[in-house]
């Protein structure tokens, strides 16, 4: 497993007569070593690259009152050693 931190803006496209807002995102972030939830294949444990990483994700978040359900998609690159696919659902607190 790769456990990271990071920091990223996502641009919300918010139309007033739709209740499905796109986004689009890029930040970036660095691997940290310390917290693996999983243990990954052995090969994920002997990479010695780059930890520095960048990423860009869309999606679409559905706006409810006061929270929002988010699905996206997100690629995270470390320079061109690896690329890491990844979607996700989640849910976002609207303050």
């Amino acid at each position: 497993s790769i456990s990271s931190l990071y920091v990223g803006y996502r641009y919300i496209i918010a139309p007033k007569s739709f209740t499905l807002w796109p986004f689009v995102g890029a930040g970036g972030g660095s691997e940290i070593s310390f917290l693996a939830p999983s243990e990954g294949p052995p090969e994920a444990r002997l990479y010695n690259g780059r930890k520095q990483m960048g990423f860009i994700n869309v999606g679409f978040l559905i706006p409810l009152v006061d929270v929002g359900l988010r699905a996206e998609v997100r690629a995270n690159f470390f320079e061109f050693d690896r690329l890491i696919l990844t979607q996700g659902i989640g849910a976002v607190l609207f303050l």
